[in-house]
């Protein structure tokens, strides 16, 4: 259950968030994305870049190497992989907890202010709705907001497959699980140590 509430949140950030075209035609770093799932390179790219070898010191290797390949001049273009690449990430609660603790500050690249900016962005837009429907002032325009949210869940659950129920119904809780596991990772970053598959990671991070 829990990986059905938490994995089409963390997608629905990257697909709201991040049209996947800009990836190819910006030239900025900071839109760079990638999943370490499939990532398909030309030889002469990945030696360019300097393959794993160069992000090894990374924690979220996989958006490094893109935005490296951006750094070196490289194109790159990321794809949602659905009907063509299937994993399941993970099977227990412990597990989503620690795995995307271990990524969710990375992928704003350990920047406090734009970390907690979204944080509260998505906090304001996607759960506060479901809290001030109940106050008849607020009423209204807060039943707009979650039709939108609606909306766009429903959208994105048909066209990349994300269980209906847990990603839709559910949608708050998905994404406010989501945000305290966000909360974590920064907290576990800025204590030097995140754990993965039962094992301590040291992480120094200077902003």
């Amino acid at each position: 259950m829990t990986e059905k509430l938490v994995v089409p949140a963390v997608d629905m950030f990257v697909y709201a968030g991040l049209p996947l075209w800009l990836t190819y035609f910006s030239r900025f770093p900071s839109l760079a994305a990638a999943s370490g799932l499939w990532i398909a390179f030309t030889r002469d790219a990945y030696q360019r870049i300097g393959g794993h070898q160069a992000v090894s010191n990374q924690i979220v290797e996989d958006v490094e190497l893109s935005r490296l390949a951006k750094k070196s001049g490289i194109r790159i273009l990321t794809l949602a992989g659905t009907g063509v690449v299937s994993c399941r990430m993970y099977h227990s609660f412990s597990e989503v907890w620690n795995g995307f603790s271990k990524n969710l500050f990375g992928l704003v690249h350990y920047k406090t202010i734009p970390f907690f900016t979204l944080m509260l962005a998505l906090f304001t837009t996607c759960v506060l709705p479901y809290i001030t429907v109940w106050f008849v002032s607020l009423r209204e325009l807060s039943i707009v907001a979650i039709v939108m949210n609606i909306a766009m869940r429903m959208v994105l659950a048909l066209k990349y497959r994300h269980p209906f129920f847990t990603s839709v119904i559910l949608h708050p809780f998905g994404i406010l699980l989501t945000l305290l596991i966000g909360i974590n990772s920064f907290f576990q970053v800025r204590r030097g140590r995140l754990q993965w598959k039962g094992r301590q990671i040291n992480l120094q991070v200077n902003e």
